[in-house]
């Protein structure tokens, strides 16, 4: 198995932060679809120095087309491809290694190849792009709501921005690899 490494949050614990980091579920709501995309929109190099890759997480009970690849949430070195598609299962199977054919719900997958990106995020960027989601929201609401009274559009607006600037300000956009860490052992 080759040497990955891999963060120590899946996709759906990183998920879950950013919605308590961004008050998901207050007001402006911001959907599961919209986190997502904010956090897609964060991801950055392992610590091994490998990019980002555009592979999709493992999902319950996920329609899987015939071709479809995909990684573990719990990211092992590989990812998975299925010839014939399929539902996937209520839970994620453990994919461990040596283990090339899993079968989940009704789809078969197969070992299809090396994928070294280790899943992560930053957190701090895909907050501040949240955070200035729910602004553009709160902008779009009417000054005046049905009853004639002054909606508190502004402060909305205005403490969306003040959260999109904290966590711009806490970005940073330098990783350090060490020439060490780079070496890929197969």
């Amino acid at each position: 198995m080759p040497t990955i490494y891999p963060s120590t949050k899946t996709y759906e614990e990183y998920l879950a932060e950013l919605g308590d980091l961004t008050d998901a579920t207050g007001d402006p709501v911001l959907t599961e679809v919209q986190l997502a995309r904010c956090l897609k929109n964060a991801r950055v190099a392992d610590p091994l120095g490998y990019p980002p890759d555009d592979l999709r997480n493992w999902t319950a009970l996920l329609e899987v087309p015939p071709g479809a690849t995909l990684v573990p949430t719990a990211r092992d070195g590989y990812y998975y491809y299925s010839a014939l598609g399929g539902t996937t299962g209520e839970t994620e199977q453990e994919w461990g290694p040596g283990l090339t054919t899993p079968l989940d719900g009704d789809v078969q997958w197969e070992r299809a190849g090396y994928a070294p990106w280790g899943g992560y995020y930053d957190l701090d960027r895909a907050a501040s792009e949240a955070w200035r989601l729910k602004a553009s929201l709160a902008a779009k609401r009417k000054d005046v709501d049905a009853f004639g009274q002054r909606n508190p559009r502004t402060s909305v607006y205005d403490h969306c921005m003040e959260q999109a600037r904290y966590y711009a300000g806490r970005v940073t956009d330098t990783v350090t690899v060490s020439s060490a860490a780079r070496r890929v052992i197969y």
